[in-house]
């Protein structure tokens, strides 16, 4: 999802593809569902995305729809198919005098702070910083629905499963260090202390990932991308130790395509679903549809969707590089804010 920020921000207003009395609204790399006509495209609002912990003056303006045991967190919801990533809160409630900037984290400012689930041990350990690496990218996947207009009509696509792991990140650079993080570690600019009971190294090591990239890359600056499984409650994908699908590989900062992975990284890969020109209505049917993982061969449990990007990679109108997530209807029904990231 987007990075954690709380925002105030100018409106765009999309269709929703379900239904009539509905609409989506894009604040920042938020979506919001929300009725139709009460936002026109230009419009100023401040946004709580999920995991938002709201400081009591503004949580009793929402009780009914947050959730945790003080019923101060913000969630998510899906109305129609589509998900709301937070709340909208009134300009007048926080920023009468329109003193608050635009487009920057004003959480600190309204005294909203992040939820963060509690880390089981086997994801925890000792950090430091990103250091000595000369190439240092992050990766986010958003919402499909209020990016789509970033694909260019019969551009050649591919789409991959969505996996229901977590995100790790395996570094090796030209001088044969290597380093471990996570999503969230690597935001705050940290990696993993390399550990034998940490999930994430493990994963590495029994796939020999650190001896691979010694051997195809020995003196470049690497960064291997991938979720690492099982890893949350129900979805192992056929794995019974810890293992990686892997969707992103770059090297000396350029992202490879697909076609250019090497073999030994690509027998690890995510599965592809699709490959071919981009179809609007083709891709979020297939996405939306697909009910069993595809990993295993085995449809031991459903599958959280799909993720669609060019070809060729590249980059989105606001510079992220351009992959976007479409949530297969089964798993909708089922997701929730406790996932480890």
């Amino acid at each position: 999802m987007a990075e954690f920020r709380v925002i105030k921000a100018k409106v765009k207003v999309f269709p929703h593809p379900n239904a009539e009395r509905l609409e989506l609204l894009k604040i920042g790399t938020f979506q919001a569902v929300v009725e139709k006509e009460v936002y026109q495209d230009g419009d100023t609002v401040i946004f709580a995305p999920e995991k938002s912990i709201l400081p009591d003056q503004l949580a009793e303006d929402y009780r009914k729809y947050l959730r945790g045991a003080e019923k101060n967190r913000v969630g998510t919801i899906r109305l129609r198919g589509q998900l709301s990533m937070g709340v909208i809160i009134p300009l007048q409630r926080v920023d009468p005098r329109n003193n608050l900037p635009l487009d920057e984290d004003i959480s600190e400012q309204l005294g909203i702070i992040k939820y963060e689930p509690p880390i089981p041990q086997n994801l925890a350990g000792e950090v430091r910083p990103v250091l000595d690496f000369a190439y240092v990218t992050k990766h986010d996947v958003e919402q499909f629905r209020i990016y789509a207009d970033n694909f260019i009509p019969q551009e050649s696509v591919i789409v991959t499963e969505k996996i229901h792991g977590s995100q790790v990140v395996y570094f090796r650079n030209k001088n044969g260090e290597i380093a471990v993080s996570s999503k969230g570690m690597l935001r705050r600019g940290l990696t993993l202390e390399q550990s034998n009971d940490n999930f994430y190294w493990n994963a590495g090591y029994n796939l020999n990932i650190f001896e691979t990239l010694a051997v195809l890359f020995p003196d470049r600056d690497v960064q291997l991308f991938g979720e690492v499984v099982p890893i949350q409650k129900g979805f192992n994908y056929g794995f019974r130790k810890p293992s990686a699908l892997f969707y992103k590989l770059v090297v000396d900062g350029r992202i490879f395509p697909y076609q250019e992975v090497p073999e030994k990284i690509k027998i690890n890969w995510v599965p592809i679903l699709y490959q071919g020109e981009y179809d609007l209505d083709k891709i979020v049917k297939l996405c939306e549809k697909i009910k069993y993982e595809t990993v295993s061969g085995k449809k031991l449990h459903i599958s959280e969707g799909g993720v669609i990007a060019p070809i060729a990679p590249r980059y989105s109108c606001e510079g992220f590089d351009l992959q976007l997530k479409i949530i297969a209807k089964a798993y909708a029904k089922i997701e929730d804010d406790e996932a480890f990231s």
